[in-house]
């Protein structure tokens, strides 16, 4: 009977296509990259990618992926006894370039719940769950319903990694997702001032701190005619708003300052090489936006 449940849940966490093994008595570990890559555990040579191994022991491995061309890799991580840890791998010409996520599987106490907690480098980055904003890295959140997930993670100047999962009841699955970085791209040279979309309503002004004071700075109004260039256009985002704040980061030490709209269009005056746009707002004010959400014209 052991043995057979052992087997089903085996076949349930296939089909979530993350999870593919749950052994017996022992760990396992299951890696792949996107160019074959040298595994090393604790410095022993054990294979190339792709790569399975079961029967490892229960405890924290430092995990070394050493490609033939590309940014070598290495972590640790923790395994445990009848579960599998799995690590997919994007490599890069660096660091920056490379992508991937770690999972890794674990009991816990309530077996009626299932738990899954999102860890992301940089931290902190949005985090999506089945289209639902959940908030920011890192955070751990119960799963109200079985089966399969996706799970969403972003960040300004960052591509959105994208990572099906299933975590069975009485499990904490731990996924830690590094993004790989944008680069910045213009507008081509077809984009035209007459291209420029009909500009939404602006909305009422929104209460923000500056500089230790209290002060509402409304969004600009919007014209009939496109600003002359450079200039950015707001581009559509999942909460139909985009944050303007006091630093180029989604950082607690970054002051929202106002919100603007899609379609509408601001003066840029500058951008980091992280993806964030400088635009200036009326009264003579400036503020940062995430150039993921923005198309500048040049």
């Amino acid at each position: 009977m052991k043995r057979l449940s052992l087997l089903l849940l085996v076949s349930w966490l296939l089909s979530g296509c993350v999870i593919p093994f749950i052994g017996s008595g022992k760990a396992g570990l299951k890696a792949t990259t996107s160019v074959p890559a040298t595994v090393i555990l604790d410095g022993k040579q054990e294979g190339t990618t792709p790569f399975e191994k079961i029967g490892l022991r229960s405890k924290t491995y430092r995990l070394q992926l050493i490609p033939q061309s590309g940014q070598p890799w290495e972590t640790t991580l923790t395994l445990h006894d009848n579960l599998m840890a799995v690590v997919e791998r994007t490599i890069g010409d660096n660091d920056q370039e490379s992508e991937g996520y770690i999972m890794e599987l674990e009991k816990i106490s309530d077996k009626s719940q299932s738990q899954l907690s999102v860890v992301t480098i940089p931290d902190p980055a949005a985090v999506r769950i089945d289209g639902q904003p959940k908030g920011f890295a890192p955070i751990t959140v119960t799963l109200s319903t079985e089966g399969n997930h996706e799970v969403i993670v972003s960040s300004a100047g960052y591509n959105d990694k994208k990572v099906p999962l299933s975590v069975p009841k009485g499990h904490k699955l731990t996924l830690t997702t590094q993004l790989s970085r944008t680069k910045i791209v213009s507008s081509s040279p077809e984009a035209t001032e007459s291209a420029t979309p009909e500009i939404s309503t602006t909305p009422a002004p929104t209460p923000t701190s500056i500089k230790g004071q209290t002060k509402a700075i409304p969004t600009p109004k919007p014209t009939s005619t496109a600003l002359p260039r450079p200039y950015v256009e707001i581009l559509d985002t999942p909460t139909d708003w985009l944050n303007v704040r006091s630093e180029p980061s989604s950082g607690s030490n970054s002051k929202i300052l106002t919100k603007v709209y899609p379609k509408e269009t601001y003066k840029f005056l500058e951008s980091t090489d992280s993806g964030w746009y400088k635009i200036s707002l009326i009264d003579d004010q400036e503020g940062w936006i995430s150039g993921k959400y923005a198309k500048l014209f040049r």
